[in-house]
């Protein structure tokens, strides 16, 4: 699993860090890193890893002044070190009908990428809906 979004304490930060964890399956690993989500390929190999979570850091980058590009980045990085039976999970309170088009848009490059989109509502918190994006690399034939 990697998280594309830091952890901002210090002392929660040095905790994360120091927590040993024990898989029960022996090929289970999950790594908690912290970098810049545009340049995901640095850390990772192609197709090397199987969840992302994301939860705020497009929601950030889109809002933001000159967000959209480096968020069209992210995206393209998390599908390219996403292994074809792998996921990006983007929890947000962004209507579907906003998110499922950016992402069913920016997702898709004829002959170099193309994935698969869902979304599925989460629930509600005071009057704010909360939705799983889900996107699922597929492969180019």
């Amino acid at each position: 699993m990697l998280p594309t979004s830091t952890v901002k304490s210090p002392s929660l930060r040095k905790r994360v860090w120091q927590i040993e964890i024990q898989p029960h399956n022996l090929s289970s690993r999950l790594e908690f890193v912290e970098l810049d989500c545009t340049q995901l390929h640095e850390h990772y190999g192609c197709s090397s890893v199987d969840l992302i979570v994301d939860k705020g850091t497009t929601d950030a980058l889109l809002r933001s002044k000159e967000g959209k590009w480096k968020a069209n980045q992210v995206l393209k990085q998390c599908l390219k070190v996403l292994r074809s039976s792998g996921s990006l999970l983007q929890f947000s309170d962004e209507d579907p009908d906003a998110r499922l088009l950016w992402l069913e848009m920016e997702a898709q490059e004829p002959g170099v990428m193309a994935a698969d989109v869902g979304v599925q509502e989460v629930g509600e918190r005071r009057g704010m809906t909360y939705y799983c994006y889900q996107v699922t690399p597929r492969s180019i034939v």
